[in-house]
């Protein structure tokens, strides 16, 4: 459901929706639906705006990137980051 919104929310809206996000960032992309999250705001945000996931991200890269789910984080990332 997030992810919908975020499709169709301004940039401004949706930084505000991913806000809540800061500082669980690990914990979001190991979860299997909080992962989704992660990648639509990473596809639908300017860079500046989700600086804070990449930056959490970088702290634990190797874990993430072996995840099942984080690995899809990291992917979005290298794609749209």
């Amino acid at each position: 459901a997030i992810q919908k919104a975020l499709h169709v929310a301004d940039s401004q809206s949706a930084a505000q929706m991913v806000a809540w996000l800061r500082g669980k960032v690990y914990d979001a992309s190991m979860s299997v639906n909080a992962n989704h999250v992660l990648q639509k705001a990473i596809q639908m945000l300017p860079l500046r705006k989700v600086s804070f996931i990449i930056e959490e991200l970088m702290a634990s890269p190797s874990d993430i990137a072996r995840h099942e789910y984080g690995c899809r984080v990291i992917c979005r990332v290298v794609e749209h980051g």
